[in-house]
């Protein structure tokens, strides 16, 4: 671990046997670029703040290799991120969640991709909101059963009704 961290932050830095974190990207009219790390990254070129983020309820597909939802929760004490609750306009929009491995010297070493979806419907619960993600930006619920045929109705007079035009 490097000297330049202190205790205190050490024991905030989430699995440091392992040495791998994970940084949030949501592409949204004001980008988020956000990492549980204590003191933030720069991976890229990108800098990512501290934030008391977490990810959970990451559901794999058998058949793929990248999850298929993912839940993020992110603090909100100061207000900072409620627009993402409550502006619509940043809802359906790419989010990116990357793994980030560190070496022996707490640099990091790589990172790898391992979410990539779409924000969902956001829950405010106290000072946290959670954002459900998933990888697919479509259309919810089961298939319609009913044809566009039988959805749409007739725009004919009906009969023994007569209607003046231009009257």
């Amino acid at each position: 671990m490097p000297a330049s961290l202190t205790p205190a932050v050490m024991v905030l830095v989430p699995d440091n046997t392992k040495r791998t974190n994970f940084v949030v990207s949501i592409d949204t009219p004001t980008p988020r670029r956000w990492t549980p790390y204590p003191t933030g990254l720069v991976i890229d070129g990108v800098t990512y703040t501290p934030l008391d983020v977490s990810a959970s309820g990451v559901v794999e597909s058998l058949e793929d290799t990248q999850p298929v939802t993912a839940s993020l929760t992110v603090a909100n004490a100061n207000g900072a991120v409620s627009d993402l609750a409550y502006n619509n306009a940043n809802r359906r929009k790419p989010v990116t969640i990357r793994r980030v491995w560190f070496d022996a010297n707490w640099s990091v070493a790589g990172t790898e991709l391992w979410f990539s979806g779409f924000t969902g419907k956001p829950v405010v619960r106290g000072a946290f909101v959670t954002i459900t993600c998933t990888r697919f930006a479509g259309r919810k619920g089961s298939t319609p059963t009913r044809t566009w045929a039988e959805v749409m109705t007739s725009h004919t007079v009906p009969d023994g009704v007569s209607v003046r035009w231009g009257a």
